[in-house]
């Protein structure tokens, strides 16, 4: 799953939509990564243009309006019959190593709720969340407590080392520059 229910606030406009030097839409770059590991089988989880949740093989909208990445988790969560694995929809770079690293880690996960990507930080909208993990979510979207980075701590968490440039995200402009390579 594919989250694109951001607002691209610092962007200016959809930066979803953004065409990079390819031709491609900032979009599709985390679509086709998804893809190659999970086949024809990627939904974009948010709010979006149509276009952009065109783009995915299905789209599953934001049951949980400005509730940021975490309510896009939760909504993934709620259509989902199992794990989900999602991913940001603007970077860029994302391989399908590094969803592949995710799933390995999820393989040995055994009382965790999730297991997340960690670059210098926690990358929670790069992570697998199971099930479990949904009542946890839920509480937190109620009491208005929407850091998804805070939403797990570190025995509730197997963490899974990435390379940070594949999730370098694109907020402005002169970002893509920098990561559309």
């Amino acid at each position: 799953m594919v989250l694109v229910g951001g607002r691209s606030r610092r962007f200016g406009t959809d930066k979803l939509r953004h065409r990079l030097e390819t031709g491609e839409w900032l979009v599709d770059r985390p679509i086709a990564a998804m893809r190659s590991v999970f086949g024809p089988r990627v939904f974009a989880v948010g709010n979006c243009a149509a276009e952009v949740a065109a783009r995915a093989d299905a789209h599953e909208p934001d049951a949980f309006p400005g509730a940021g990445p975490m309510g896009g988790v939760l909504s993934a969560l709620r259509s989902a019959d199992g794990p989900v694995c999602v991913a940001p929809g603007d970077v860029p770079r994302l391989s399908s190593g590094t969803i592949r690293a995710l799933l390995a880690g999820a393989a040995e996960a055994t009382t965790h709720l999730c297991v997340m990507a960690v670059t210098d930080r926690l990358e929670p909208c790069c992570a697998i969340y199971f099930e479990a993990a949904r009542a946890r979510l839920e509480e937190l979207v109620s009491s208005g407590a929407l850091r998804l980075r805070d939403a797990f701590d570190a025995g509730e968490r197997l963490e899974v080392g990435v390379n940070a440039e594949e999730l370098v995200n694109v907020n402005r402009p002169r970002d893509v520059r920098e990561c559309d390579s």
